[in-house]
């Protein structure tokens, strides 16, 4: 009898795993792949947090999982080889790869306002209201060839600033402040809003010296776009879904930001929360400018990551995010 009781209870064990527990969740979704810069979550990618953790990719019928690729040329490498379907970074990687004869095009704008902060404990660092202020200074930045070391190339080179750009490796910088191998971190919220809570003084904005541009956005690949329009559409909605979300209630971005990112406490979230919604870090649309997309490209061409202009057509696909800003109405 003892035989035959325990063989039924293996037998409903294994029928319990298969039609419960190893049963798929949601058989009917869409599965993604979502790679992003970095090597966890960036603070800066919030509405991309809010899409998942509030339900919005789901709710559009995407199950979506989010990877990390590293370094911007590394995020375009990812999307281009197969191995994720959508990357969120630098934008205009998409058009370093397409001169170089890759397929990537980036299909919505997530960031279009300079996001860097500088901050500090020296005394002798005042606010920052013009650029001479930075001559002299070691100043930190992400790795060659992030928007924030192309963005502060450009603003040395164009100002003939005697300013030292010192890459870090993304993460370090507070750590590289505090060995005394730069004067001033550059760096991203809630980094930022912790050193504050630490006695640091936010002392620079970048976004106060430089016009909005393509700072983040969504790239695939051209198969992607021709033969999954609707997921790439699914997914550029849910994103703009997430944008007009946080607009629409600070308190959603705080409870995402307290999920993605567990180890920083509450004041310094709500001060990065704070400072995102009122510094507008979020395009209301997520259409890709014209104009600010150009403006990228010269940067670019100024930094030598691109040999000659390109058209903005060649390297985007605007049509995701006009129908989503219409979608959104």
């Amino acid at each position: 009898m003892k035989k035959i009781i325990f063989a039924l209870l293996v037998v409903f064990g294994v029928a319990f795993y298969f039609f419960t527990i190893n049963k798929p969740k949601n058989s009917s979704l869409n599965k993604v792949i979502i790679t992003q810069y970095g090597q966890g979550n960036v603070f800066l990618y919030l509405p991309l947090y809010i899409a998942k953790e509030e339900g919005i990719f789901q709710k559009n019928g995407l199950d979506v999982q989010i990877t990390y690729s590293g370094n911007d040329d590394q995020i375009a490498a990812t999307v281009a080889g197969g191995y994720a379907d959508f990357g969120v970074g630098d934008p205009i990687f998409s058009a370093i790869i397409q001169e170089r004869g890759g397929n990537i095009k980036t299909i919505a704008t997530l960031v279009e306002k300079p996001p860097f902060i500088g901050y500090t404990k020296d005394s002798k660092i005042n606010n920052i209201e013009n650029l001479t202020q930075l001559n002299g200074l070691r100043v930190s930045s992400f790795p060659a060839p992030s928007t924030l070391y192309t963005n502060l190339t450009n603003l040395k080179n164009k100002n003939n600033l005697n300013m030292q750009i010192r890459p870090i490796t993304y993460g370090a910088q507070m750590a590289a402040l505090e060995n005394g191998e730069v004067d001033m971190a550059m760096d991203l919220d809630p980094t930022v809003a912790v050193a504050e809570s630490n006695g640091y003084r936010a002392v620079i904005a970048l976004s106060n010296f430089l016009p909005k541009q393509a700072i983040t956005g969504i790239i695939t690949r051209e198969d992607v776009i021709q033969n999954k329009p609707e997921i790439a559409q699914k997914v550029i909605d849910s994103l703009q879904e997430a944008i007009s979300l946080f607009y629409s209630d600070q308190s959603v971005g705080l409870r995402v930001a307290l999920r993605a990112f567990p180890e920083i406490e509450e004041t310094s979230l709500k001060r990065a929360v704070e400072r995102s919604f009122n510094n507008k870090i979020y395009p209301v649309s997520m259409e890709i400018q014209e104009e600010i997309w150009q403006q990228g490209i010269l940067e670019r061409i100024q930094a030598g990551d691109l040999k000659k202009p390109q058209e903005t057509n060649i390297a985007t696909d605007n049509s995701f995010a006009m129908k989503a800003k219409t979608n959104a109405k």
